[in-house]
């Protein structure tokens, strides 16, 4: 990417302006959010308002309305029983939003911020990287390791109460000493080192990129539940010029093996 940070000590009072021009320009859209569904006191979804395809609807109606201005919306309620679900993990998409016509909510939700950019749009979603709830998956590791902050006596401290369920509060600096911080984001990306595989969401066909700064031989990456059905996919080299077509790869137990040269992109297609 262009104009990446160089890491070293940026006066902005003297340019009034970022180190690295914005990547969207946030004073020349509309920004809003979409609500999909709120959870109840009990953990599970309480109220659904806009599925994924409901969402779409809502989109196309602000561009033919604003004669389509840039719009950027954040899908909130996107995970688990919706919003405010099982914090401080992001790892599973709300399952009652899912399209009828669609296997998981992960290819719904995929859809959307694909057909989304036909009508200016930029979905993305939101997230809160502060909160922790007792039942999320997560919590019990984040206690042990005393990044859900805890008063003197060791006992983790209520700092809210959202839609009837008590929230706690996470430590950045303790979440980011034991790696948990970058493994939240990696396990959205499936990023290790300097090699990532992410899912390819802009594309028609269902995707993944798989990339090697410095070559990979034989790694293995275990893919998200939507691959399940898979047992074989298709690879193609990604270059300036176009895709080459290299052949095929087996999934195997929802994972699949790759060898990559020094700075070789594949695109993997179902």
């Amino acid at each position: 990417m262009n104009h990446e940070p160089s890491g070293e000590y940026y006066d902005y009072t003297k340019t009034m302006k970022p180190e690295r021009p914005w990547l969207v320009q946030w004073d020349q859209s509309l920004v809003y959010r979409i609500m999909h569904a709120l959870r109840g006191r009990d953990g599970k979804i309480d109220e659904l308002f806009v599925a994924f395809e409901q969402a779409l609807e809502v989109i196309k109606r602000v561009y033919h309305l604003t004669c389509g201005v840039q719009q950027i919306v954040f899908l909130t309620g996107w995970q688990f029983e919706g919003h405010d679900s099982k914090y401080p993990s992001w790892a599973e998409v709300n399952r009652h939003l899912k399209r009828a016509c669609d296997e998981t909510a992960l290819d719904s939700l995929r859809w959307l911020i694909r057909e989304a950019r036909q009508y200016n749009c930029i979905a993305t979603l939101h997230i809160n990287m502060f909160d922790a709830y007792a039942d999320s998956p997560l919590f019990q590791e984040y206690l042990e390791k005393d990044i859900i902050a805890k008063d003197k006596d060791g006992q983790p401290i209520i700092g809210n109460e959202w839609w009837g369920m008590d929230c706690y509060h996470v430590s950045y600096t303790q979440e980011w000493k034991h790696g948990l911080a970058q493994k939240r984001i990696d396990d959205q990306q499936m990023v290790d080192g300097s090699d990532l595989c992410i899912p390819a969401c802009w594309c028609e066909d269902k995707a993944l990129i798989a990339y090697s700064k410095d070559g990979c031989d034989s790694k293995t990456w275990e893919l998200s539940p939507d691959w399940k059905a898979f047992e074989q996919v298709k690879l193609s080299r990604i270059t300036l010029h176009g895709h080459e077509a290299i052949g095929e790869a087996k999934v195997v137990d929802v994972k699949i093996t790759l060898s990559l040269g020094k700075g070789e992109a594949l695109k993997i297609s179902a």
